[in-house]
Formats: structure tokens, sequence, C-alpha cells
């Protein structure tokens, strides 16, 4: 058995047969079960909380176990008629790790209670007494699941967890910061020690571009006033869009015939108004989402028009890193073609040329995409192009975000 904090742990299987929540909603239970929940939440309650809702959260391990705890040979042979080599290589790769890192946290708020199990990504389990705080339980008419087994199996490995904790606290969080794995935890580190270890580059400017962003980083919206219409939004637009590859062979074709392809230019949305007018691009604006009114990348690159109150000046802006190139060639056709706007990102795609700032690291399975004006990264692994030497290096220089400290309550 590997070592871990306590004596017993639960398994990795018995957590991959909980019913797994979809975008956290929370999965009713029955009234057995709910019982230990709450048994649970009493036990916590030995600890300061640590969070809204009267948060309280520690961090376990669950084992691989034996072949048997997964399930017998003759079981899953009379299920599939696999061979013993096919059922351990199946068990092996159901549960390649011989342990796995789990969030316990209970939590209420009025009548609401509820547990959550946080392991990966997509693989997070939330189960409680109801929906929400809107609804009574006994109003719920849904199934109710039987997880009455797992959970007094859980409880009473939490309660050597917590005697253990309340015993020794820094113990504790000295055990989280000698094993629990690097690539589930965050912290950050200097880009350019980034940089050097990993030999990436995360935007390398030629000359010519490095001057074109220089200029534009020292550009304010009050040297770029205009007179919009919505023609003239749309010449601007069809330079920004066709500066794309992929997109060039359509700069012969007329404005309106290009701007079809925007979110909002649909002609049964540029019908009716006067292209020309000043008051008719506003009333354009107006009658459509701002968000999506003005993308030139599908809801990632905006060519927004700002109002100081009587002329207008043209913000391009993005988010998020991926979409650098498509920002770089616009960003560049516009101040080529002479016209006046300002671009948002400038001194962050200068910080990411000249390796300023600092790089968040994040676990591999973090959902969502890396801010230009935050870059992020996950620790890489053998086979990412790095050695373990690199790996090594990086994980002694990284800044990791400590744990949060448990506080038992002082009778």
């Amino acid at each position: 058995m590997v070592k871990t904090f306590c004596k017993n742990p639960p398994l990795i299987s018995e957590f991959n047969q909980l019913p797994v929540s979809h975008n956290l909603e929370i999965t009713i239970v029955d009234d057995k079960s709910l019982e230990v929940i709450v048994r649970i939440e009493k036990l916590l309650s030995a600890f300061e909380p640590m969070g809204v809702d009267e948060l309280r959260y520690v961090y376990i391990e669950a084992v691989r176990g034996t072949i048997e705890d997964w399930c017998t040979y003759e079981e899953y042979r009379k299920k599939t008629g696999a061979r013993m080599k096919e059922w351990k290589k199946k068990w092996r790769y159901r549960h390649p790790y011989a342990k796995e890192w789990c969030q316990i946290g209970v939590r209420h708020y009025e009548e609401l209670v509820f547990l959550y199990i946080s392991r990966r990504l997509h693989d997070d389990v939330v189960i409680g007494n109801t929906k929400d705080v809107y609804t009574p339980r006994e109003q719920v008419d849904t199934y109710k699941y039987d997880v009455y087994a797992f959970l007094t199996k859980l409880e009473a490995y939490l309660i050597s967890v917590v005697e253990s904790i309340k015993n020794d606290p820094q113990g504790y969080i000295r055990y989280l910061e000698e094993n629990y794995p690097h690539r589930m935890r965050t912290g950050k580190i200097a880009t350019k020690e980034w940089c050097r270890i990993t030999k990436e580059k995360f935007l390398d400017l030629d000359g010519e571009t490095l001057g074109i962003m220089e200029d534009l980083a020292t550009r304010r919206p009050e040297t770029s006033h205009l007179k919009l219409t919505l023609r003239e939004y749309m010449r601007i637009w069809k330079i920004a869009y066709t500066s794309q590859p992929g997109n060039q062979h359509l700069k012969d074709l007329p404005l309106e015939e290009v701007f079809r392809h925007s979110s909002k230019g649909y002609m049964s949305n540029i019908k009716g108004y006067d292209w020309d007018s000043e008051s008719d691009f506003q009333k354009w604006g107006d009658a459509n989402s701002p968000y999506h009114c003005y993308d030139v990348c599908y809801a990632r690159v905006h060519l927004f028009p700002q109002s100081d109150g009587a002329d207008y000046y043209l913000e391009l802006a993005a988010h998020y890193e991926g979409w650098i190139p498509n920002l770089i060639c616009m960003a560049v056709a516009l101040y080529k073609a002479g016209v006046p706007y300002v671009l948002r990102n400038a001194e962050e795609l200068l910080a990411l040329h000249y390796q300023t700032g600092s790089v968040a690291i994040r676990p591999q399975y973090h959902y969502g995409r890396s801010f230009i004006s935050n870059p992020e990264r996950y620790l890489p692994r053998i086979g990412d192009g790095v050695t373990q030497k690199q790996i090594d290096e990086l994980i002694s220089i990284i800044d990791w975000d400590g744990f949060q400290e448990v506080k038992p309550i002082q009778k």
C-alpha cells in the first residue's frame, strides 16, 4: 500500500462509481445518505470556516488498491468473456496511478447543505439535500441517489484525518507541500525564467511590426477622432478582416459582401439604414449586441467604436492569447492603411515580446483560455519537448501558491 496521510484510505474505484455532476449541479441523495453528509459537515465543523457559506474542506488521497477491489476475474469473464490478461490490462488502464488526490468539502446556506468531491476537471461530484436554496427538499420530485455505503466509509476515514489535523495542523500542511502533485497546483514564474528553461517564445516580433507596436503603445484616444458612418466602419472593418490569412481573397469584393461575414453584418441587419448617416450608424449599433456587432473574429477580436460624446475613436482589442496572430495582422494592416485607432493590447504584446511580467501556472486540466495580459501554462511533461532536468528546475523556481491553513476551533 502506498504511503498516505492516514491509514485505510478509500479506493479510486469507489470514487469512480459516484454520480458525476454536470456543470456542478447538485445531485440529490436519499435520506440515509443525507444523514451521513450532515454528520460529515458536523465532523469538519471542528475547523474554522475556510470560505463563504460555512465552507470547510480537506485534501485526501484515494488509492488504487488491488485488482480484486475492482471486481473478481470470474465476474469480469462472465460479463465480457475476456481473458485474465485483458482483465489486468483493463484494470491498469482504469487505474494508472497508485493514488489520486481529492478535495472533500462541505458547505451550507440556509436549508441547503451539500458535499463536493473534486478530483479532475469534469469529474466533480456535488451531492446534497436539494437542488438550490429556493427548493425545499420535500418539493424535489426526482430520483434520489443511494451513496450510503461509500459515504459511511468516507466518514470513517475522515474521522482519522480530522483527528490527525487537530493534533498537528502544521504537519498536515507540510504533508501536502511534500506530497501533493505539482501538476495539480497553481503558482507563477517570471516570463524570462519560463522562456529560458523551456525555450518557448511567447511572441517574437520582427523589426517593422515591433516598431508599429511601439508607436501604437503611445497612442491615446484623443488622437483618433473619427466621424463614423456605417459605410466608413465597413470600410475599416474590411481592412482588418481581409488582412488575415484565409480571408485575403475577399479584398476585391464590395464592402457589403465582405461585411456579410461578420456576426451582425448580414444584409437583413444593415438594410434600412442610411450607410452615410452618422446617426444611423449609432442606431445600427444600438439595435445590435455590442459584443457581436463589432467583432472581426467571432466573439474574439473586436473593433469597437468608442465615443467621447462628440466624435468616435476605434479600439482594436482581443482577450485571449490564441488570437494574437489575428490581432497582429489586423493591427499592422490598419496601421499601414493610415486608419486612426487605438490598440488596447499594445503594451501587453510588447511585454510578451520582451518577456517581462510573469506566467501563471495552472493544472493541466484547468479549463479556460490564456489571457494576453496574464499568460498561463501547465507544468510540462517528458514528451512536451523538455527534459526531466528542465522540469525539476521549473519546479524549484516556480513560486507555488500555498495551501490554505486549516485551523482547529479552540474550545
